[in-house]
């Protein structure tokens, strides 16, 4: 029996999981990877003597595929707890200690009223079910918390204040959202799996070596852009482009789509109307970010803003040379969710000039201190999970299940804004193709079909 085909286009973390489990399962795979190198937003890139990510940071240590593949892939011993650095939160007036995760430490904090800490009790109900019922991977399980905003669900549970000073800076700096702008489902969903669940975790020689592993295990063809995807009825039809412009039309049984979100509507031609409407409502943020290489060597801070501060940033981290990839210290900015849009409006993207004043009011030093800057504007940077995302999702992955296709699609946008979450969409797209297939044939060779 002929081996079945499969394309991936992205060779992401999603991308290159699904591409490894297909190959797993018999499948004969090929990835085509636009940029010129895999990794999409789990890697580092160098621009002279400074190294900088291209998106993920860290890896909540969750139980599940990305777990699993560090173990099958021999990287266990390259797996390292992300550096501990002192969070401290900036509110105009004062400056308190911040806490990546909710637990019992926050009714001792002093930066809430005591009458907001005892009423976060409220949220151990949710916690515990969460714990129980929801796959930290998959925000289509949280949809018991998604039906109205983070902010509203705090506010009214707890309180504004451990919303705004506690919650949603810690949001704002490390995803650029606005409580407003998402449901709490996200935040459910992670912290009760965060507690007792350990640091948050790197590898020893960066972010991007688990993406690395995964595309020496696979085909993968960069600087190849992928222009559209027709599906047909008993096969697909990619056209695709080449570095030196040369254009080709490729054939495969199926597709993976493993995209950033945004891309299927335009790149897949006549989509099904169930996707066409899916993805005319998944929505990403953007992020600005600015990376510098300093003289002198800086004692580590990592800084996160309420909206009161006044302040443009989002985030502000001094990286003792001891701590940086490079080597070198250095200092890494993002911009908040108001400087985004400024940003936005300038046809170059320029993000200094936006952050400027609030860069020298806290790094006074600084034009004496850079030998080198990076500025990074990454335009989809994550899918945002807004209020009533969840049970969407959940109705499209429904969707691919009963409706047998030839093009299938993971991301994060499909499972979580995280690691651990676009890796479990490519695991779960090749086991679904596996079972489709394995329907097709079982159909094929029953007593009514001979």
């Amino acid at each position: 029996m002929t081996a079945p085909t499969a394309m991936v286009v992205g060779a992401g973390i999603a991308g290159l999981t699904a591409a490894y489990r297909l190959a797993q399962r018999g499948f004969v795979v090929r990835v085509l990877e636009a940029a010129e190198a895999p990794g999409g937003r789990m890697t580092e890139r160098r621009s002279g003597s400074i190294v900088f990510r291209t998106g993920a940071r860290l890896i909540y240590p969750f139980p599940g595929e990305l777990s699993s593949l560090i173990d099958e892939l021999g990287l266990r011993a390259r797996v390292r707890p992300a550096p501990h650095v002192s969070l401290r939160c900036a509110d105009g007036r004062e400056e308190f200690d911040l806490s990546l995760s909710v637990g019992p430490h926050l009714l001792l904090t002093g930066a809430l009223p005591v009458a907001e800490r005892l009423r976060m009790l409220r949220l151990l109900p949710s916690l515990a079910h969460a714990r129980l019922r929801v796959d930290p991977d998959q925000l289509a399980t949280a949809v018991q918390f998604d039906s109205r905003s983070m902010a509203a669900e705090l506010s009214a549970h707890v309180g504004p204040e451990f919303c705004y000073r506690w919650v949603e800076p810690l949001f704002r700096g490390a995803r650029n959202w606005n409580a407003e702008d998402v449901s709490p489902a996200f935040l459910f969903a992670t912290s009760a799996h965060t507690l007792g669940a350990g640091p948050p975790l790197t590898f020893a020689g960066g972010i991007g070596e688990l993406t690395s592993e995964l595309a020496k295990r696979v085909r993968v063809e960069c600087r190849t852009r992928v222009l559209s995807v027709i599906e047909k009825r008993t096969t697909c039809s990619v056209h695709v482009e080449s570095h030196t412009g040369h254009r080709e039309t490729l054939h495969s049984d199926y597709v993976v789509c493993a995209t950033e979100g945004t891309q299927p509507a335009t790149l897949i031609a006549a989509p099904p109307a169930a996707a066409r409407s899916f993805f005319a409502g998944v929505r990403y943020n953007s992020l600005g970010a600015i990376h510098y290489s300093l003289r002198q060597d800086v004692v580590a801070l990592l800084k996160v803003f309420t909206r009161r501060s006044g302040r443009l940033l989002g985030l502000f981290e001094q990286v003792p040379a001891a701590s940086a990839s490079s080597g070198r210290p250095g200092l890494y900015v993002q911009a908040g969710p108001e400087s985004t849009e400024a940003i936005r409006a300038d046809p170059e993207r320029r993000i200094e000039p936006v952050l400027q004043n609030d860069l020298l009011a806290l790094f006074p030093s600084l034009e004496d201190q850079v030998t080198e800057r990076v500025e990074q504007w990454i335009e989809h940077m994550l899918p945002v999970p807004y209020p009533g995302y969840a049970r969407t999702v959940r109705e499209f992955e429904k969707f691919m299940r009963d409706s047998p296709q030839r093009v299938h699609y993971c991301g994060d946008y499909l499972g979580q804004a995280l690691v651990t979450g676009a890796c479990a969409t490519g695991a779960r797209v090749a086991q679904r193709l596996a079972d489709q297939i394995a329907r097709q044939r079982g159909s094929n060779t029953s007593p009514s079909s001979r």
